[in-house]
């Protein structure tokens, strides 16, 4: 089951402006309200509106290049608030060019960069941070999720990858430094799972949740936990909580249905899917929440399963993994043909569970069995396809 890879960095930019207009001529020139309202310091201004102040100040040609690089820093977090992400990187390039000494602009520029897939790049600003300041605990939480997502791009083992250690480690500085930081305690949660280490795991989300109760991402998680050491029982108070908490929260839906679906509970894990489908109205639907909802309605004796499917075929975007296995369930592609489309052992390995599956729902157990081996033999354990497969597997063989 996919974690979120949490990167709430919520708190952070407002750390940022505080640092660098503690210094006494933070605001030389330019009027007093026009600095508040481009720092929005007390987040009242909508981004266009912070971008206009900082326009202002920034074309005045009356401030210092500190100043300036506060502007643009500013200037910065308003158009990331407006979903410009690469103006947004733009502008705190400026304000290095102008203060290459501020900390906080490297480690701004660098989770910019992060949410731009450009985790290279995202490392190298990170590194900047920490060796002008040590100290500074939010520059490990997101530089630790960097390495994860570099080498998951990479189709490395995680539970192999040198990368790991380096990601784990990251983490734990981030807790010494601030044992109260909910946000490192989930993501280094995530790191144990992915060595396979649950109980670990299981003690952070748990620590996450303590320090903040109202938090649904770390209930997810810690659900998805108990449910690979196979406590359901704990696994579903958790969905449950979370749902409660956040009843708005698609991917709350999807992690539930996959615990219903794995269960044995098909419509209750159709109906969470298609309710990850509604709460997403107006954004796209991952193409696994298809898959997963056509499994648990075929199982559900749902005979309109297969026209749906095509029908939220046409929805996607583009043809690509994991869209490949939809044209499988709808007859028109076969599993050789799956199986060279797939790239990178995840992949091959959801690749083998699916063709499984795909037997299944056709009444073909012998044909089933070797693929949902493989998926079994082959999944990390700490994914759905492996969850599935063996949930699957044992059906059969009941």
């Amino acid at each position: 089951m996919d974690f979120r890879h949490l990167f709430n960095l919520g708190g952070v930019a407002t750390v940022a402006i505080i640092f660098l207009i503690s210094n006494p001529s933070a605001r030389a020139q330019v009027s007093q309200a026009t600095w508040d309202t481009c720092t929005n310091l007390k987040n009242t201004h909508k981004p266009e509106v912070m971008i206009k102040a900082c326009d202002t100040i920034i074309q005045s040609g009356k401030e210092t290049a500190s100043n300036l690089a506060l502007a643009y820093l500013s200037r910065g977090l308003g158009h990331l608030r407006a979903q410009g992400l690469e103006r947004a990187i733009d502008e705190y390039s400026q304000a290095i060019r102008l203060k290459p000494d501020a900390t906080y602009a490297w480690l701004l520029r660098g989770e910019a960069l992060f949410d731009a897939m450009r985790y290279d790049e995202a490392i190298a600003d990170l590194n900047e941070a920490i060796k002008l300041d040590p100290a500074i605990s939010h520059a490990y939480v997101p530089r630790g999720s960097a390495r994860i997502k570099k080498i998951e791009r990479a189709g490395v083992r995680l539970n192999r990858a040198k990368e790991l250690d380096l990601a784990l480690a990251d983490l734990d500085e981030a807790v010494r430094l601030r044992p109260d930081f909910t946000i490192a305690y989930n993501n280094r949660g995530e790191i144990h799972v992915k060595r396979g280490d649950l109980d670990k795991a299981i003690a952070d989300f748990s620590r996450a949740i303590e320090l903040r109760p109202r938090w649904t991402e770390s209930y997810g998680n810690r659900a998805t936990a108990y449910l690979w050491k196979g406590e359901l029982t704990k696994a579903e108070a958790d969905f449950n909580t979370a749902i409660r908490l956040d009843p708005s929260d698609p991917l709350n839906y999807y992690q539930r249905g996959i615990y219903f679906y794995v269960s044995g509970n098909f419509p209750a894990a159709a109906a969470d899917f298609k309710s990850n489908i509604e709460k997403r109205a107006g954004s796209s639907v991952n193409a696994y929440v298809y898959l997963w909802l056509y499994m648990s309605s075929t199982r559900s004796g749902d005979q309109t399963a297969s026209k749906e499917l095509g029908q939220n075929l046409f929805k996607l975007q583009a043809i690509e993994w994991p869209n490949y296995v939809i044209l499988l369930f709808l007859e028109q592609w076969g599993p050789e043909k799956v199986l060279v489309a797939a790239r990178g052992f995840i992949e091959v390995c959801e690749a083998h569970f699916y063709i499984g599956v795909w037997h299944a729902l056709r009444g073909r157990s012998e044909a089933a069995r070797p693929y949902l081996q493989v998926a079994i033999d082959t999944c990390p354990h700490t994914t759905t396809a492996f969850d599935g497969a063996r949930a699957e597997l044992q059906r059969l063989r009941n």
